[in-house]
């Protein structure tokens, strides 16, 4: 056990030092005398990709300032380039089909739009740079697939998408003021935004409505933040794979099939950004748009060992991306590194009235001189440093990665870095964060996931057949979607209210103060990761074409559980209006030694402290780098 205790700085170092090597020599004495752990360690050795003519991407090959250097200094042609990423996507489409992106632009649009780009190039007046005017020209990014695009598809993650809504609303005629189906306006579902929840025991899931137009999940208008990346002279590449309606931190629960690990094909990508994420780490996008509601734009991150920048829930508009949790969510940035993700959170930045929780302050928003301390204090959870394992949040927490050593090494080592670079480590208290996260879940939050995609769910209720692999055999909704959908109905707004006030409590009485005790707070993106056929065990089960819930819940419990775990360090930060960005930390090994993956920290910042977090992050990055270089000269 690793014990930690407050002392002078000086000292700090070597003591954290010889803790990690004391809890590392218990943990292999341990692991030779009862045979029962499955020691995983860290490694310098950075791992290559699986798939077939794909590589990890670089910063020099696709960072966007580096980039955008070549292309001023004309040493790179952006068809070249974007020649290149279509080859990779078209050759994974025949060969490895990981399923990472759901539609793209057509490779003749996308030439053409970098012909278009060129011509603008060569129209600047004089005097005028071309990364002053077009700060993202020829940037190449892909878009998650629950945001809006004029002219594409948005899918949601649901292949058969096109069937909903099918009710006629209000269920109960008659009252004044009522629409008619004459007058009704029908529901467009690129356009729809929230709907209203019928009561699953009426008669409410009719056909559509007599004379409606056809329901087509095309986009009839473009979201702010995907117009703002393409007047500042982006490319859209295309849209990313997702779990079904943006629910899950998983990956899998797409009705496109799962996106593997691009490091490890059995190992899940994290989601429900799966796609977006899996394409900048291939270097198919220089960033890409996700969202966050629980961590799915920095699970992800973490697990492709990228950049996942989740701004404070306002600063970026959310209009024109389906909801999951409308009151929380935001849009995501991912990137190679943190530098970047600064410089489009800058560009994207801005108020929208069209978004009812759209903040007025951030057009004023700005990083430019805006620096973290120099000397400042990082929160760090007790339960994971000093535990106490008579407690059951303690042992909880520690039993999460007991089979995952190296991720808690990693996790140590990140903790000595932020020392490194000036920080001052402070143990806090996590259980009241903890309580926080579980009411994203637990509490009457969830329901608002209902008001968008609840009426699908109880029209598409899956069978209990067994779940494939296969996005054209697979039925239209994963039973764990399903389930959490469909009991987020019977919350009543009694315990919404409930929720509010504990939440306001424990901010008021825990929260609001460990602010006061650290600037930032450093915690594991995850506190491991799951292989595919852990996180769907159970979805080979056959219960027939009509299945209970209880065995719906069965089929779906370890998907359910696994998901739970890795939502233990993100779930809190929207609810708690956090700032977060979630960074590489290293590698580590696992299954014996045989698989090489990425683990990742998040660091966070209280409520619009959104600058002085990505100029820590930049300043974690370099400190990073510094130490992998030594160890390879080593």
């Amino acid at each position: 056990m690793v014990s930690f205790i407050l002392i002078n700085k000086s000292d700090q170092n070597k003591f954290f030092l010889i803790s990690i090597a004391v809890f590392y020599g218990i943990i292999l004495v341990t692991s030779s005398i009862t045979g029962q752990i499955t020691y995983a360690t860290i490694t310098n050795e950075k791992p290559s990709t699986y798939m077939d003519g794909q590589r990890i991407a670089t910063y020099e090959e696709m960072g966007i300032k580096s980039l955008l250097s070549k292309y001023e200094n004309n040493t790179l042609d952006p068809i070249v380039l974007i020649s290149d990423i279509y080859d990779r996507i078209e050759l994974n489409e025949a060969t490895t089909k990981n399923p990472i992106l759901i539609s793209t632009v057509s490779r003749n649009d996308t030439l053409e739009r970098v012909n278009e780009l060129k011509e603008l190039r060569a129209n600047l007046p004089a005097g005028v740079e071309l990364s002053e005017r077009y700060p993202l020209w020829s940037i190449p990014f892909v878009v998650k697939d629950i945001v809006d695009v004029k002219g594409m598809e948005t899918t949601v993650g649901s292949a058969n998408w096109t069937k909903f809504p099918n009710c006629v609303y209000p269920p109960v005629e008659g009252l004044p003021g009522t629409p008619t189906p004459d007058t009704l306006e029908f529901k467009d579902p690129s356009m729809l935004r929230f709907d209203i929840a019928p009561d699953p025991e009426t008669e409410c899931h009719q056909a559509p409505i007599a004379n409606a137009p056809s329901v087509k999940p095309v986009a009839n208008s473009t979201a702010l933040i995907v117009q703002l990346a393409l007047d500042n002279g982006a490319i859209l590449i295309g849209k990313a794979n997702l779990d079904q309606f943006a629910t899950g931190l998983v990956g899998t629960r797409s009705s496109y099939g799962p996106v593997h690990n691009i490091f490890n094909e059995d190992y899940i990508s994290g989601g429900s950004s799966s796609g977006s994420a899996a394409a900048v780490g291939l270097g198919w996008a220089s960033f890409s748009y996700g969202t966050d509601t629980a961590g799915s734009g920095r699970v992800p991150a973490g697990f492709n060992d990228i950049v996942g920048y989740k701004p404070t829930p306002g600063l970026v508009s959310n209009n024109l991306t389906f909801p999951a949790v409308r009151s929380v969510d935001t849009n995501t940035i991912f990137t190679i590194n943190a530098v970047d993700a600064k410089y489009v959170g800058e560009l994207i930045t801005m108020f929208d009235e069209s978004d009812p929780y759209s903040k007025p302050i951030a057009d004023n928003m700005t990083c430019t001189g805006i620096e973290a301390p120099l000397n400042f204090k990082f929160g760090v959870p007790k339960e994971i440093v000093n535990p106490n394992l008579d407690l059951f949040l303690d042992k909880r927490l520690n039993d999460l990665w007991a089979n995952d050593t190296g991720a808690k090494e990693q996790y140590l080592a990140a903790i000595e870095r932020m020392q490194n670079i000036g920080g001052e480590m402070v143990l806090f208290d996590y259980k009241p964060w903890e309580d926080v996260a579980k009411l994203l879940y637990g509490g009457a939050s969830v329901s608002q996931r209902f008001l968008t995609y609840g009426n699908y769910a109880l029209d598409n209720r899956p069978t209990g057949a067994p779940i494939t692999m296969n996005p054209d055999t697979d039925q239209l909704i994963d039973p764990t979607t399903y389930l959490i959908l469909k009991n987020a109905f019977y919350n009543k707004a009694t315990r919404a209210y409930a929720d509010e006030w504990a939440i306001n409590l424990i901010k008021q009485q825990v929260i609001n103060k460990d602010w006061e005790r650290f600037n930032f707070m450093l915690l594991p993106t995850t506190p491991t990761i799951y292989r595919l056929d852990e996180v769907r065990k159970g979805y080979d089960l056959d219960f027939g074409t009509n299945p209970t819930d209880e065995q719906l819940t069965t089929k779906a419990a370890a998907n359910t559980k696994l998901n739970s775990n890795l939502g233990t360090y993100t779930n809190f930060a929207n609810l708690l209006e956090t700032s977060a960005v979630a960074l590489p930390a290293g590698y580590r090994t696992m299954n014996n030694g045989t698989d090489v993956l990425p683990f990742g920290v998040t660091l966070f910042a209280d409520t619009l402290n959104d600058c002085q977090l990505l100029d820590l992050a930049e300043r974690y990055e370099t400190e990073l780098a510094r130490e992998q270089s030594t160890s390879r000269e080593v």
